[in-house]
């Protein structure tokens, strides 16, 4: 769950991945060290392949917000998302340590945000979340599957456009109604929304905190031992600048 935000950041949500985030993303990526990354990818779609990739400005973390292409910042967020699982109990440590400094009392306060974020249960959260991961071994990676990715950027339009948070659609649709347009969903689902970040690695800490969520089920969601495919979509939001949808599933076709 967010809390309020204090800033002008209606009017930039047409610029969702500007510098916003630059700044915290760099102090938290001073403390990644050599730790690696690297997302399963599901067989593309048919098609000309992809266009490669801007060079990292950055070693050790992929910076979304150094581009205003969607595609790159949902790339970025499933490459960090796979690099937290590759060691839950390192990278919560290290990150969470950081991002704790960006606290002042109940306000997270990131270097170079557009806004400052009111949170409900201040440092705490933190001190949870370092204590619980600091318990966890290496989970698989996740595939990044073209479904999944489909039915959480429908959803991401769907609710930035409407600057909402919610997981149930304008048309009160679910997520397994979303996830089932793109393909087939069996056993386990669930998904997770992060927003008002646009560097990958602050949407982690964001979604490991989980603050004022008392059953941590995003926290969860990104731990889960359970899930197998992984889906992100990214969009500009009316009240949060950016909002990325994750969409989980234990087996997923599509």
């Amino acid at each position: 769950m967010m809390g309020r935000i204090i800033g002008n950041v209606a009017t930039k949500a047409s610029t969702i991945c500007r510098s916003m985030s630059v700044c915290a993303a760099i102090a938290l990526a001073g403390v990644l060290g050599g730790m690696g990354c690297g997302v399963p990818q599901a067989p593309p779609p048919a098609g000309p392949p992809p266009a490669p990739a801007a060079p990292n400005p950055i070693p050790g973390i992929i910076l979304a917000s150094a581009t205003e292409d969607i595609g790159a910042l949902e790339r970025a967020v499933a490459l960090e998302l796979n690099r937290m699982r590759e060691n839950p109990a390192v990278y919560g440590g290290r990150i969470l340590r950081t991002y704790r400094h960006f606290y002042d009392g109940l306000w997270v306060r990131t270097p170079g945000s557009y806004f400052t974020l009111q949170t409900r249960e201040g440092t705490s959260a933190v001190d949870e979340a370092m204590e619980e991961i600091g318990g966890f071994g290496r989970l698989h990676g996740l595939w990044l599957s073209p479904g999944l990715s489909r039915a959480a950027r429908d959803h991401a339009r769907d609710i930035g456009a409407h600057g909402s948070l919610d997981h149930f659609g304008s048309q009160n649709t679910t997520p397994h109604e979303r996830m089932s347009r793109y393909g087939t969903v069996r056993g386990l689902f669930a998904e997770s929304i992060a927003a008002g970040y646009d560097a990958p690695v602050l949407i982690m800490a964001q979604l490991l905190v989980d603050d004022a969520v008392s059953s941590r089920f995003n926290r969860h969601n990104l731990l889960s031992p359970d899930f197998r495919s992984v889906g992100v979509g990214c969009a500009p939001h009316a009240e949060y600048v950016v909002v990325c949808v994750l969409s989980f599933a234990e087996q997923y076709k599509g």
